[in-house]
């Protein structure tokens, strides 16, 4: 998933600098539709007007004359476009930022954008995917709204990065979607829903990264204003994931007590929740019954099971794991990296597995932002090099990934580190 932060950060720049906001989709329209008809910027325009005139019409530099506008519409068939109604759009965008606050799913805001070919449907589908919880199809309109970056307006450039940073959130790329939340307009932010669902997002993957400064300071503002605007399940949702989050630093006792009146908490999450408060206490027999009594768990739950296998060196058990049929879900990047590193682990003979270490864990500059994990992946791969008094090797893996970590939790250089 190519998504690159250096150059959304630069067109942003260019979009402050040239303040060209787009209002009718017109010129973004032809751009399109040009391009889907393979056809030349001299050919587009021929007949109609310059090539330079069309260029910067696509480009959102001049305003479209009106002995042009029939014309242009004809040659590209953008009748849909000129019919359009920039209060309905407006309206379809609050409605879809309702949709995402409310965690509904919306059904027929595609009617009326599915055979347009402008930067505004683009922005409606991605969007729409996005309340659909389809981060694949929402990530199909990426390039085309990308391309128009410098002429949204700042809720447009809010609703684009919200979405973008949805489907870095959920391939694992917790600080490149915590870094586009930083990127909002402020005036975007305006709009408390819009504000709301941001300050969810940072939480997230705060948690994600066990960033603890973004923790202390938004957790009770983003409670406080979800009650403000009565959105319980929201209060709900982010107390459970504080939860789960306090299970690496709390006692068990304290854990179970605040689960157990949790009423508003569905028994899968209060299982994982307490297979997380097990296995940070070392109870990783706990862990595996608990697992395999609870078949119906998500992924992360299967996660923290093989963590607590590995870490009580069942080498028959992780065996049979690992030989056993493809599961027929698709593993998260944290599962699909940890199963790999298990199945090197206990898999493979000394040098392939030490091949294995050297290159996609000393030779990879990132591994995951996954902390569980890369906190696993950095005391194991230090005990397996020292197994075999590979010890300059055991300190190169503490040297690259602890500052990863503490990047990760943004914490300062000098602080002591508690795993």
């Amino acid at each position: 998933m190519n998504i690159n932060l250096l150059q959304l950060k630069k067109q942003l720049k260019q979009r402050r600098q040239q303040r060209l906001y787009e209002s009718k989709p017109l010129g973004s329209a032809i751009k399109f539709k040009r391009r889907q008809m393979n056809m030349t910027l001299e050919e587009g325009a021929e007949g109609i007007c310059s090539v330079s005139y069309l260029s910067k019409l696509e480009n959102n530099l001049i305003e479209v004359g009106e002995k042009f506008v029939d014309r242009l519409i004809d040659r590209f068939d953008l009748k849909e476009v000129e019919d359009t109604s920039i209060e309905q759009y407006h309206g379809h965008k609050l409605m879809l930022v309702d949709h995402m606050v409310r965690q509904t799913r919306p059904e027929d805001t595609l009617a009326g954008y599915g055979q347009r070919h402008d930067v505004q449907a683009q922005l409606i589908r991605m969007v729409h995917h996005t309340c659909q919880g389809r981060s694949d199809l929402a990530f199909r309109s990426y390039h085309d709204v990308r391309l128009y970056l410098p002429r949204l307006h700042d809720d447009e450039v809010g609703l684009f990065l919200y979405c973008l940073h949805d489907i870095l959130y959920k391939v694992e790329r917790y600080q490149d979607a915590y870094e586009l939340l930083l990127l909002i307009p402020e005036k975007a932010l305006m709009l408390h829903k819009m504000k709301l669902l941001v300050m969810r997002g940072k939480l997230k993957n705060a948690f994600a990264m066990h960033r603890l400064s973004e923790i202390m300071t938004s957790y009770r503002p983003y409670i406080r204003l979800s009650l403000e605007l009565q959105y319980y399940h929201l209060v709900y949702e982010i107390e459970a994931d504080h939860l789960k989050f306090e299970t690496a630093y709390q006692p068990l006792a304290h854990i179970l007590d605040k689960l157990a009146v949790m009423q508003q908490i569905d028994q899968q999450q209060a299982a994982l929740i307490h297979l997380h408060a097990l296995f940070h206490q070392h109870r990783y027999e706990a862990v595996i019954e608990l697992s395999e009594a609870n078949k119906a768990l998500p992924l992360e739950g299967y996660k923290i099971y093989l963590l607590a296998v590995d870490q009580l060196g069942d080498q028959a058990r992780m065996q049979r794991l690992l030989k056993a049929d493809q599961p027929s879900y698709k593993p998260t990047p944290s599962l699909y990296l940890l199963m790999r590193h298990l199945h090197y682990k206990y898999l493979c003979e000394k040098e392939e597995m030490l091949s294995y270490l050297r290159s996609d864990i000393l030779g990879v500059r990132h591994i995951t932002d996954d902390y569980l994990l890369l906190h696993h992946l950095m005391v194991d791969t230090q005990k397996l090099f020292s197994r075999y008094h590979y010890y300059k090797e055991a300190v190169q893996v503490t040297s690259k990934l602890l500052p990863v970590i503490r990047h990760l939790q943004k914490r300062p250089p000098n602080e002591s580190f508690t795993p």
